[in-house]
């Protein structure tokens, strides 16, 4: 079977590093500055800040540009600092929300996503929207999102892919040789009929309970830390897990290690998206479906490591990050710890 091949357009910025700080804190708020650059620095995507918080200041221009002019809300109702992205290549008014907040007594950060964009927002509270679906920030945790290490740690590494279209946006950070956290926001492909708020999101630590969210035991499941909603007799969320190519409990790749015996090719295949109405705890409206497919992101084999690339002929057209493969610029270098 050959390569897919990638339907959109992608930029990618790769490789930079997010210093360490004086102590993890500080190492986040570095991390996501380094983020927000990368961001802006593809030219392509139609990205728009329409609202940007260091925690003394208001204003649609980028101002996460240094930890010394950051708050982070230390207690509820404290000065923090957020940023208001839009992304009209997803949907016209389609927006995400990152913030640095309190939940409880912890540093946190929070992340949410609306179809009909946020309101708002000054420099004690992030913008709010009535559709808002968070997906990073309810547990209190303390920086969740990232692996903390406690203390400074290492650099981070982070890269960023947009596509030009700006219907998605990924960001894979590693530290030290591990996945440290993983992002997206990406406009699915073949989304049912039924389904008008076309999108998923997902922020997660790159490692939960000594699983590698971005391998198949972490995503395919029923819930597999991406959300979404859907209008149906009033807006409710959805849980997703992703789907594949598979026979006997296992998918394809997880079983053809080694590659294919006849073709000598390691399988690349696709994903689906499935929601489950059980995830819910309102049962009198059914939602399980299999809602669409992710574009331009498959399956890899489990026995390929991150850093991988595809096809075997220097091109590096396609590259692996745990159990999945998403395009690729060709490049030779793939950092997972700093230099």
């Amino acid at each position: 079977m050959a390569l897919p091949i990638p339907s959109r357009s992608w930029q990618i910025d790769k490789n930079r590093i997010a210093s360490t700080g004086g102590d993890e804190a500080e190492s986040v708020q570095n991390a996501m500055i380094a983020i927000v650059a990368a961001l802006l620095s593809l030219p392509d995507g139609g990205v728009v800040i329409r609202g940007c918080s260091n925690g003394s200041t208001v204003t649609t221009t980028n101002l996460w540009t240094s930890t010394l002019t950051m708050n982070w809300a230390e207690d509820p109702g404290d000065a923090t600092s957020w940023i208001r992205l839009g992304f009209p290549g997803i949907g016209a008014t389609f927006e995400v929300v990152l913030a640095f907040v309190s939940i409880g007594s912890d540093l946190d950060m929070a992340a949410w996503a609306s179809w009909g964009g946020f309101t708002g927002g000054t420099t004690h509270a992030p913008p709010t929207a009535s559709d808002a679906v968070q997906f990073l920030g309810t547990s209190g945790a303390g920086t969740p999102g990232f692996v903390v290490g406690g203390g400074s740690g290492p650099d981070r590494v982070v890269h960023t892919w947009l596509d030009r279209d700006g219907k998605a946006w990924r960001v894979f950070v590693f530290r030290g040789g591990a996945l440290d956290m993983a992002f997206q926001v990406d406009a699915p492909g073949n989304g049912v009929s039924g389904w008008n708020e076309k999108f998923v999101a997902r922020w997660v630590p790159g490692v939960v309970g000594g699983v590698n969210q971005m391998s198949y035991a972490a995503l395919n499941v029923v819930d597999a830390g991406f959300v979404g909603q859907v209008d149906k007799a009033g807006l409710h969320p959805l849980a997703f897990g992703l789907t594949g190519e598979g026979v006997g409990g296992q998918l394809v790749p997880q079983r053809l290690t080694g590659g294919g015996q006849i073709s000598g090719i390691y399988p690349v295949t696709p994903m689906g998206l499935f929601s489950a109405s059980s995830y819910f705890a309102d049962m009198t409206i059914s939602l399980a479906d299999r809602y669409g497919k992710m574009v331009d992101m498959w399956w890899g084999a489990h026995d390929a490591p991150t850093g991988s690339t595809y096809p075997d002929d220097g091109t590096r057209q396609l590259i692996q990050i745990g159990d999945t493969v998403h395009p690729w610029d060709g490049a030779a270098l793939f950092r997972t710890a700093s230099p």
